[in-house]
């Protein structure tokens, strides 16, 4: 995901950053690390887009990260861009998401999880434990469904249709520096 900020600069942690800030200090540790940032303003939604952008904007993208038989009750992922995470087998008990495509969730205890606003397009929850889980808003695209879950659950998620995108410009506007990757700040 690249996205442009007036001024600043993005550290955008991908995988290795994640999984070094995750394995050194758990989910509890991240999440005091998202905690931190939110608080300092460093973070989406944390600051206003429609006055100042921070100077330093820090943003989480995972692809293709393979999160399987792990322990990550209560991990916040509400900040962070999941795509084609495998969550295999992996306790997600009470854990939060915001973006989750295409993520394999087979097997996983994802009760008391909440998915509230979350896009769900191609996720696969075959067998896993869905017992109080917040829907609230959930969606997906059409002709993308998550696969697995039960008609009663399914009934009640959002159908979008996807943007149309042929033909958009791309504006870029000027930035101080971009970092693609900083997971070599993480020591």
């Amino acid at each position: 995901m690249k996205t442009k900020t007036p001024c600043g600069i993005e550290v955008e942690f991908g995988n290795a950053g994640f999984l070094e800030i995750l394995n050194r200090y758990g989910p509890t540790g991240f999440n005091n690390f998202i905690e931190a940032l939110h608080k300092q303003k460093l973070t989406y939604p944390s600051y206003d887009i429609r006055f100042n952008f921070p100077i330093l904007q820090v943003e989480f993208y995972l692809e293709d990260i393979d999160l399987s038989n792990r322990d990550l009750d209560g991990l916040d992922l509400t900040l962070v861009y999941v795509s084609k995470g495998n969550f295999r087998d992996s306790s997600l008990y009470g854990s939060k998401f915001l973006i989750a495509k295409n993520c394999d969730f087979i097997g996983c205890d994802l009760r008391t999880s909440h998915f509230n606003s979350c896009d769900i397009s191609r996720c696969l929850f075959i067998d896993a434990m869905l017992d109080g889980i917040n829907w609230n808003r959930t969606y997906y695209y059409t002709g993308m469904p998550p696969i697995g879950l039960p008609k009663e659950i399914m009934s009640g998620l959002q159908q979008l249709e996807p943007d149309n995108c042929e033909g958009a410009e791309t504006t870029q506007i000027p930035c101080l520096a971009e970092v693609k990757d900083a997971s070599y700040w993480v020591h």
